[in-house]
């Protein structure tokens, strides 16, 4: 079997950043907390599961046209200690 770039990408995320991730967003100046759940993209956030991060992301940007939650969300890298978008870690199909 051969591990494409991307496919080992996806491993070294999963295994540097296990599941359940602590992720934030920013809206207005508001800090918001969430957990991301697995990678394809489950949110709890206030205690409800979101089948999507952009779920998540609207209840909080009910006065954006659109929001992107792959985007919106953030999560604390563990090498670099820099917050990243949460898309990096997503799973792709």
């Amino acid at each position: 079997d051969e591990i494409t770039e991307s496919g080992l990408m996806r491993l070294k995320s999963k295994e540097s950043n296990e599941f359940p991730i602590k992720i934030k967003g920013n809206h207005k100046g508001v800090d918001y907390s969430a957990e991301l759940l697995d990678s394809n993209g489950m949110v709890r956030f206030n205690g409800k599961d979101y089948q999507t991060p952009t779920q998540a992301a609207k209840v909080i940007t009910v006065d954006w046209k659109s929001v992107n939650g792959w985007d919106f969300w953030r999560y604390q890298d563990h090498a670099t200690g820099k917050l990243k978008r949460i898309g990096i870690l997503r799973k792709k199909s």
